[in-house]
């Protein structure tokens, strides 16, 4: 009868060790499967909110394109326009993008048209895109050379003759884009 005892106990001690060994390992499969449906799930929703924000940003420079055509285009070119007519020799602008060297040029007293930009800059700042940027650049550059018209270029720090360059080359480049593939060119950077 000890025997008996002894070989039930042995037998009952066995399966209660495989049972522990089949939770422990059924634990760990499921938990390996679980984690890895929830990482797979968790990357899905990421992917889907990443081609969202895609898309609202595209949405958003889209927006920002049609308002800058539509309202500002014109006034750009005017303001370029009475850039160019203040030195037909197109020497000043060529000083202005630093293709030119010029130890005592003055900047041109020129008055520019800010009418639209102002009715609409409070609105377009709200579009966080490039085109937008690149536009109050081009109109900051206009305030610039308005504001400090009395100022020799050659007196100018170095970070104002950059941003003037800067803001020059960028006006020219939506002037002369034929369609405003210049526009498309900033939708594409931008993404």
């Amino acid at each position: 009868m000890t025997k008996d005892i002894l070989t039930t106990g042995i037998f009952t001690l066995a399966g209660a060790v495989l049972g522990y060994v089949g939770s422990l390992f059924s634990g760990y499969v499921s938990g390996k499967y679980s984690y890895k449906g929830a990482m797979d799930a968790v990357t899905k929703q990421l992917k889907f909110e990443k081609s969202q924000i895609i898309e609202e940003k595209k949405e958003q420079e889209d927006i920002a394109v049609s308002i800058i055509k539509t309202f500002l285009m014109n006034e750009i070119k005017k303001n370029y326009s009475i850039l160019k007519k203040s030195d037909p020799s197109g020497e000043y602008l060529k000083i202005l993008k630093r293709e030119k060297l010029s130890n005592s040029k003055q900047l041109a007293n020129t008055s520019f048209a800010f009418i639209d930009y102002n009715k609409i800059k409070y609105n377009i700042i709200k579009y966080n895109v490039k085109t937008i940027k690149d536009t109050i650049e081009v109109y900051r550059t206009f305030e610039y050379l308005q504001s400090n018209a009395i100022k020799r270029y050659s007196d100018l720090p170095e970070d104002d003759k950059e941003f003037l360059k800067k803001g020059i080359i960028k006006c020219e480049k939506m002037i002369e884009s034929p369609c405003g593939s210049f526009f498309h060119t900033q939708n594409k950077q931008s993404i």
